[in-house]
């Protein structure tokens, strides 16, 4: 099953791998990182020409995605439970809603990549991947089958028309213009989410095989186009692991021969193709954990399809990571750094503590000084002359003179010892609690 890709190509990559003389309705094609039915995506088919003598030629055309069959009587018809977003390659030959495509309305599906969710071993939501073709993979053109139609294909590419295409390239820089059939296009286009290109260049896309019709609206008298998308068993392939069910994957050769409806019917391309895209898979396939955020299809981001490993460090280091990561510091000549390094670190000196008998020396010494004594001295210590401070008069409002020295002043006693009443000569000023 296939129910949700991403699709960022652009135009002149859609272009050059289908190798279409026309585009339509590119206009209404948004390049997206999560891309889910009802949204509009690029497909490739082939057509009667009747500028050339009845030709056919290649068209590169956005349509919807999930087919609404030409004899609906209205749009929503074949949505919810009978939805034709996929189409069982097993049953389509047989199938009132697309036998009478089979043979007529073949098409290609181009995507970047698509989304499958695995069962979670540990039970809870399942858990998304996204598959694509591995980088090493390089983009190639889906040649014609019929050789009359790809002689001509390649004498219109060596010297192509004014009127078919004004320029073959599109500028990498936002809102670029790029002409095709006359159809003017800002790519990437204006208020798109999507501005970073899933591929790289040159890696190649997904290609698919569908089937198409168009529906005319009762009311308004429009065409509407829209399209499914094959699936088949996906067993003996790396896709099993994740569903049991796969699109019918195409090499640019097997697109070539789907897409050539009139000289290949289903019957004769069906089993070639499948048995392709079983070996495809096999070879050229890889597929990784992507974040849970690309299970709500409201979500756009490049991060949609960014391995969950790497997003998650992205995440913390984003939040709590934070703080846990290094602080920068400020960049150093090479060689002061080295020569610093190589410098010894100062040796810290530890503080000496005095010995037992210090310790009582010092403590004989403290007792016999005059502070120990009192006023009258002793111990055999030279009495030193009290100098008492004179009291100043009058300083300041209401002041009384300095007040006497408290005793023991200096003492551990007196650092503890409560401060009794208000200090005179200074002026409290009181805070108001309003």
């Amino acid at each position: 099953m296939c129910g949700r890709v991403a699709c960022t190509l652009a135009p002149a990559q859609l272009r050059r791998i289908a190798r279409a003389q026309r585009t339509r309705n590119l206009g209404n094609y948004r390049p997206k990182y999560n891309m889910a039915p009802t949204n509009t995506a690029p497909v490739i088919y082939e057509k009667k020409n009747k500028d050339n003598g009845g030709g056919r030629e290649r068209v590169v055309h956005a349509m919807r995605w999930g087919l609404i069959p030409s004899y609906a009587k209205k749009e929503t018809a074949f949505t919810g439970e009978f939805n034709t977003i996929n189409a069982r390659s097993e049953n389509v030959a047989n199938s009132p809603v697309y036998r009478r495509l089979v043979n007529s309305k073949r098409c290609v599906v181009v995507a970047d990549g698509f989304y499958e969710w695995k069962a979670n071993p540990r039970g809870g939501k399942k858990l998304p991947h996204f598959i694509r073709l591995k980088k090493s993979v390089k983009e190639s053109v889906i040649e014609y089958h019929d050789k009359a139609t790809a002689a001509t294909a390649a004498s219109e590419a060596a010297e192509p028309p004014a009127k078919k295409i004004k320029t073959d390239t599109q500028s990498t820089a936002d809102g670029a213009m790029v002409e095709y059939d006359g159809e003017s296009l800002q790519w990437p286009p204006e208020g798109t989410d999507a501005r970073q290109a899933v591929l790289n260049e040159n890696e190649a896309p997904l290609l698919m095989a569908g089937l198409y019709d168009a529906w005319k609206d009762p009311d308004s008298g429009e065409w509407l186009y829209s399209y499914t998308v094959l699936t088949m068993d996906s067993s003996h392939t790396p896709v099993e692991g994740v569903h049991d069910r796969m699109p019918v994957f195409l090499t640019p050769e097997t697109a070539s021969l789907w897409l050539d409806c009139e000289g290949v019917p289903l019957q004769q391309c069906l089993d070639t193709v499948k048995r392709q895209a079983a070996k495809l898979c096999q070879e050229s396939f890889e597929l990784y954990e992507v974040p849970p955020l690309v299970s709500n299809m409201r979500n756009n981001s490049i991060e949609c399809v960014m391995p969950k490993d790497q997003y998650d460090k992205a995440q913390f280091n984003k939040g709590i990571g934070r703080f846990f990561s290094p602080t920068s510091q400020t960049k150093k000549d090479p060689g002061s750094a080295a020569a610093s390094a190589a410098l010894p670190a100062p040796a810290i000196k530890k503080q000496e503590m005095p010995s037992a008998a210090a310790a009582a020396a010092i403590k004989r010494e403290e007792a016999s000084s005059p502070a120990a004594a009192g006023d009258g001295g002793g111990g055999g210590g030279v009495k030193k002359e009290e100098v008492k401070p004179k009291a100043k008069q009058g300083s300041g409002r209401g002041s009384k003179g300095t007040p006497p020295p408290v005793e023991g002043k200096g003492s551990i006693k007196a650092f503890f010892k409560p401060a009794s009443g208000k200090l005179e000569g200074t002026h409290v000023r009181e805070t108001s609690s309003d």
